[in-house]
């Protein structure tokens, strides 16, 4: 018993090494402004739920939020960074070969209350000469749109979120993905007294809630780009 969950890190282990070739090679198409390819590549590990870590999700959604916002889909921009932003609060597009207006969009996520303020009262002062707004305040007031309200029920865990989306696929991947990590780490814990293999199945225990909380966040996210219609 003891050697097939040692298996299974290490498998786990070289399953993160070899997906994190692919990501490098989806941030090499975003480089080279192959927008399709990068966007295809990320959306395919997100849904196939190949990513273990904080940090591969949140590049992944990194890579198309810009990917997005590049080919004129700012709403799913907005959903890509909100995303990115939840994972991880301090995340920049430094190093990435980016627009302006890209950039400019990300930034208005990431104004402090005040700072937005400011903007609102400059926006109200001095309005367009033609009467209606630009592109970039366009962005800015989408960027400040308040979310639709998500049903109670895209927030339960083991995939529930997916099939009320009509995901069986990905809901099923969830389900499977969550009640393994869940038994396998629980059934380690109390079936050894050994500190190691015990370590393991918290391991274990943690990536299910880990899962848990992104596929939350996902049916969160699916519903609101498919089934509610902007303002």
């Amino acid at each position: 018993m003891r050697t097939l969950v040692l298996c299974i890190a290490l498998a786990t282990t070289l399953f993160s090494v070899a997906f994190a070739e692919t990501v490098e090679q989806a941030l090499d198409h975003l480089q080279h402004q192959q927008y399709q390819q990068a966007q295809v590549i990320s959306q395919q590990l997100l849904d196939s739920l190949q990513l273990n870590t904080i940090a591969d999700i949140s590049l992944a959604h990194k890579i198309l939020g810009v990917s997005h916002c590049e080919l004129q889909d700012e709403v799913s921009a907005l959903n890509d960074f909100k995303t990115l932003k939840t994972f991880s609060p301090e995340a920049s597009l430094d190093g990435l070969t980016i627009s302006d207006r890209c950039q400019k969009l990300f930034t208005s996520m990431t104004l402090t209350p005040s700072s937005k303020s400011r903007r609102q009262g400059l926006s109200s002062k001095k309005p367009n000469a033609s009467g209606g707004i630009t592109p970039a305040q366009e962005l800015h007031q989408q960027a400040q749109t308040p979310q639709p309200q998500v049903p109670s029920n895209r927030y339960i865990p083991f995939g529930v979120g997916q099939f009320q989306n009509k995901q069986r696929k990905k809901g099923l991947g969830f389900l499977i993905a969550q009640s393994l990590l869940y038994t396998a780490g629980a059934t380690t814990r109390i079936a050894f007294n050994d500190p190691t293999t015990g370590d393991i199945g918290l391991s274990m225990m943690l990536t299910g809630g880990f899962v848990s909380v992104w596929g939350i966040l996902d049916a969160r996210q699916t519903y609101r780009k498919y089934y509610t219609t902007p303002e």
